[in-house]
């Protein structure tokens, strides 16, 4: 079980993608071969009725006869030009998209390889900060009040959300206490509270009933003990913000006078040049997928100027002309009609047979036709999800390639082949670490590079109000921009 790189992996996808669409045009051929063959026994026909009609009948009826086949003939003749014109032009246009394409395609792979080499150099500086930060004291120091406070902050939230859920549970036999909460909302017995004399008699009187004086302090001390504790929180994890943020300055620092910046800038700069590239190339492969279309219709004879030149055809062939010179052929002594109409059968026969060779390939076609865009957007989507990136490794590279001949074999659909891909999909460990320093701690965003695929960890807001729950084990959730570190820390 050998494991191969991302890049790899695509140039296998290309590849079969190329087969798929060689055979594609091979197919093309072979139905355009069809057609044009049931367009020879068409023409065939025609000339043996009009044989038919020369041949033992009154010169009115033939003279009738022979022009409205040459008519046919002649009109059907004009729309074939037409469309042979048509044709070549659309297969010209389909030639030159290849071809943009494979020069696109050529281009990406050299970009991508110099992406790649990007990519190396940036890891190999980042690595050599990486080693360099590790052995300055005032960092290391730094680097552990960052964790002390973000530790602090992780206690103080936890603390928090306790109190929360002991309030909420505490506070119940109060809230549901209707004589209490009354008085409570009133503000009895505080400094807010304001009635007349007799309002204040029944205040009192209510008070004794529930047994106010003493639930309040109580319940009020629910209340009390979560705020603070929020703002101590808060506090928290603002002092372990401020002291993250030193730590990503010191980072920054380091890699700004080794030259990280510049190199991560021009890495910036060629992926930003191979995404534009992919965009061109999904562009491309749009206009071949819509040129196909029609060169499929062409190859099935489902083209505009196709279809009159079979209508006229099938008019002509129920006109009581032709019928009438079938009937009048069977009745005359002479055996060369029954040699013409005979001739006639052999042609419907031939015409049969090839119509179901003809219908077969077109299967053959569509189904060839649909592999090669499911694959177009499989290798679309390997892209975008960065399984080309020079961490990406595929650690069962056969598994993955025999997947893909069965594919192209028709034995697994597009589904199947990407789930197989994406469980054999790695990130492999590089020189630099990502989750060193201000990348080890859990989802913030860190001064070193992460991988281009891996999904974000949203951190959700700290609330405002009650009822608020932070998340158990590790500190409060919350954004730091786009892209997140997925190491380690605490």
């Amino acid at each position: 079980m050998a494991a191969v790189s991302g890049g790899t992996v695509l140039r296998e996808l290309d590849s079969g993608l190329s087969a798929l669409r060689g055979d594609l045009r091979s197919m093309d051929s072979a139905v355009t071969e069809s057609g044009l063959r049931m367009q020879e026994l068409g023409d065939a026909k025609l000339a043996l009725y009009r044989k038919l009609a020369q041949h033992r009948l009154a010169q009115l009826e033939r003279g009738d006869v022979i022009r409205g086949l040459d008519t046919v003939s002649q009109q059907i003749h004009e729309l074939l030009d037409r469309r042979e014109s048509e044709h070549r032009s659309l297969l010209r246009a389909i030639d030159d998209a290849e071809a943009r394409l494979e020069s696109l395609e050529a281009e990406r792979d050299r970009q991508h390889d110099d992406v790649a080499a990007a990519e190396a150099a940036l890891d190999e500086r980042e690595a050599e900060v990486q080693a360099r930060l590790e052995g300055d004291p005032a960092y290391t120091a730094q680097l552990e009040r960052a964790h002390e406070a973000d530790a602090v902050a992780d206690h103080a939230e936890t603390k928090t959300q306790d109190a929360v859920d002991d309030r909420n549970a505490k506070g119940k036999p109060y809230e549901n206490d209707k004589l209490f909460m009354y008085l409570w909302r009133r503000g009895y017995g505080t400094s807010e509270y304001s009635a007349n004399p007799l309002a204040r008699l029944l205040d009192r009187w209510v008070a004794g009933l529930c047994d106010y004086d003493k639930a309040r302090p109580n319940y009020w001390m629910l209340n009390e003990i979560p705020k603070r504790l929020k703002a101590h929180a808060e506090s928290a994890r603002a002092a372990a913000d401020t002291e993250f943020e030193k730590l990503k300055q010191v980072e920054a620092a380091a890699a700004e006078e080794m030259g990280v910046l510049h190199l991560r800038q021009d890495l910036d700069a060629r992926e930003q040049s191979l995404a534009e590239l992919d965009d061109s190339i999904a562009v491309v492969e749009r206009d071949i997928a819509e040129l196909g279309t029609e060169r499929s219709r062409y190859a099935s004879g489902e083209d505009d100027l196709m279809t009159q030149v079979l209508d006229r055809l099938a008019a002509e062939m129920k006109s009581d002309g032709i019928d009438a010179l079938r009937r009048r052929a069977a009745l005359t002594p002479d055996h060369e009609d029954d040699l013409i109409v005979q001739d006639l059968a052999d042609v419907d026969d031939r015409l049969e047979l090839l119509m179901e060779d003809y219908r077969d390939r077109q299967k053959i076609h569509q189904r060839r036709t649909a592999k090669v865009r499911e694959l177009e957007r499989l290798r679309q989507k390997f892209k975008q999800h960065g399984y080309d990136d020079m961490r990406s490794v595929f650690m069962d590279g056969s598994a993955v390639s025999g997947a893909l001949q069965e594919f192209l074999r028709g034995l697994l659909d597009d589904d199947d082949l990407w789930r197989i891909i994406a469980r054999s999909h790695r990130l492999r460990q590089v020189r630099a670490r990502p989750t060193f320093g201000s990348g080890g701690f859990p989802h913030r965003r860190g001064s070193w590079r992460p991988p281009r695929s891996g999904p974000p960890f949203p951190r959700p807001q700290l609330p405002s109000g009650g009822g608020f729950r932070f998340p158990r084990g590790g500190g409060m959730r919350r954004p730091r921009g786009g892209g997140f570190s997925t190491g380690g820390g605490f």
